[in-house]
C-alpha cells in the first residue's frame, strides 16, 4: 500500500484539527500554514473530509473548519480511504495486474498477508493514538511552492511536531 500525497496532507490537517481545542475552528490558510502545505490544494482535501464525514466546515468570519468528531473516533484507515478510495489492492503484487496464477503463487499469499497487516493497524490506530505518541513528523522545509513541477521541493526536508 502506498499513501498518495493528498492523504499524507489530509491526515497532517486532520492531525492540526485534532490537536486543537475541541470547539475552536480553523481556516484552510492557518492550517495551510501549520504544514506549509498548499492553500489551494489543501482546501480540496479539506472538502474531500467534509463530504466524508470527518470534518465539519462553518462559513463566515468565524468559520473554517473543525473535527466532525473526537480524534479517538477517526480510524487512520478511515481518513486514508476517504482520500484515495479502497486500500485493498487487487492483482499480482509483482506484475501490477490479474495474473491467474495468484491462487498457488507464493509471492502473492505473502503480499497478501502484508496487506492484511497493514490494513489492521490503520484500522486500529486512530488520530488520538498519533497525538499521544507525542512522535514527529517529516515535511518539507522549503517555504517556496514549485509552480513548474507543482509540489514542494523534496530535497529538503525537516522534522516538525503535529
Amino acid at each position: 500500500m502506498k499513501l498518495i500525497r493528498t492523504s499524507g496532507y489530509g491526515l497532517y490537517a486532520l492531525l492540526h484539527l485534532a490537536s486543537q481545542p475541541a470547539e475552536s475552528q480553523l481556516s484552510v490558510g492557518e492550517i495551510a500554514a501549520s504544514r506549509a502545505l498548499p492553500k489551494p490544494f489543501l482546501n480540496k482535501i479539506l472538502q474531500m473530509l467534509v463530504r466524508a464525514g470527518l470534518v465539519r466546515s462553518a462559513r463566515g468570519t468565524r468559520g473554517g473548519f473543525a473535527l466532525a468528531r473526537a480524534p479517538a473516533e477517526i480510524a487512520l484507515r478511515e481518513a486514508v480511504e476517504a482520500l484515495q478510495g479502497p486500500l485493498t489492492e487487487k492483482g499480482c503484487p509483482i506484475k501490477g495486474r490479474e495474473c491467474e496464477q495468484s491462487s498457488v503463487c507464493s509471492v502473492n499469499a505473502v503480499w497478501r498477508e502484508i496487506e492484511e497487516c497493514e490494513l489492521r493497524i490503520l484500522g486500529e490506530k486512530t488520530l488520538a493514538d498519533l497525538l499521544q505518541d507525542d512522535g514527529v513528523a517529516c515535511i518539507s522545509s522549503s517555504g517556496r511552492w514549485n509552480r513548474r513541477r507543482g509540489r514542494k521541493a523534496r530535497d529538503t526536508m525537516r522534522e516538525r511536531r503535529p
